[in-house]
């Protein structure tokens, strides 16, 4: 009795821990395919179109996690788990059509209205798309709006693919830094405290929702964009201020901040 006990709880436990949650796989290969530049990444899709089989080898280790498995896990390792997931299934659709587009907005057709609808690998033993992990798992079941800058649509105005992999003892570190490093970058992200003019990504005006769960679009902002008191105490909203968490109309109106959705550049972020 006491040995099928024993047998079980290690059939358990290896189960539930037998992913190798370091990503090392994927780790090593985003460190020679990825070059920074900056605050900014490109990607070496010849080397990886042409050596296709680390990646191949780690997106069969994601496919073959189970639902049970995934459950398992604590919040860190499902949100690595899927940001990487995300991350190395859309080079995988790079590659897949590469050299052949100059956008990832090229692969969207009459069966598929964009890219990020394609069911085209397995997740939990189900036929996915990439668009079911953003919205539907990701944005859905985890209140953690830094996702956005840890996701990379492979585009140049895309937050930049890191050159590690995501994992769980590092993630809030990771997800800190990466948005950090985005929301810096005066190109994408820039604030002009004289004219009252923020002009910001495209992506804040996608997802606003998810960036004014807990404050204003401005209250997030604002620790991202600058290390300097005077400037984040500016942008801030009003704490006190009733309208404080109803997101971007509030925000022009209380400190007459002038808010900008810049262009996105939708150019494939290749070496």
């Amino acid at each position: 009795m006491h040995y099928s006990l024993f047998l079980f709880l290690l059939f358990i436990s290896f189960s539930s821990y037998s992913f190798e949650h370091s990503h090392a796989e994927y780790d090593r290969l985003l460190s020679t395919i990825v070059t920074e530049n900056g605050a900014e990444t490109t990607v070496d899709y010849d080397y990886l179109k042409n050596n296709p089989e680390t990646l191949n080898s780690y997106l069969a280790t994601l496919e073959s996690v189970s639902k049970q498995d995934f459950d398992s896990w604590n919040k860190s390792q499902q949100l690595a788990f899927l940001i990487n997931t995300y991350n190395a299934f859309t080079l995988k659709l790079i590659i897949n059509n590469y050299p052949g587009i100059d956008s990832i907005r090229d692969l969207g057709g009459l069966i598929f209205s964009s890219p990020w609808d394609r069911k085209f690998f397995n997740l939990f033993g189900k036929k996915t798309s990439l668009g079911y992990i953003e919205h539907d798992v990701l944005r859905e079941k985890y209140n953690e709006p830094r996702i956005h800058f840890a996701i990379n649509c492979a585009s140049k105005s895309c937050p930049a693919l890191q050159k590690r992999a995501y994992i769980a003892d590092k993630l809030d570190e990771q997800l800190e830094n990466a948005t950090i490093q985005f929301m810096r970058n005066n190109k994408y992200n820039r604030f002009d405290p004289d004219n009252k003019r923020l002009e910001i990504s495209s992506i804040f005006t996608w997802f606003t929702a998810d960036f004014t769960k807990n404050g204003s679009l401005q209250n997030f902002i604002a620790p991202y964009i600058s290390d300097d008191p005077k400037i984040q105490s500016l942008l801030k909203d009003d704490k006190n201020s009733k309208n404080s968490s109803s997101g971007i109309g509030s925000s022009l109106k209380q400190n007459e901040i002038k808010i900008i959705f810049l262009d996105y550049d939708w150019s494939l972020n290749k070496l």
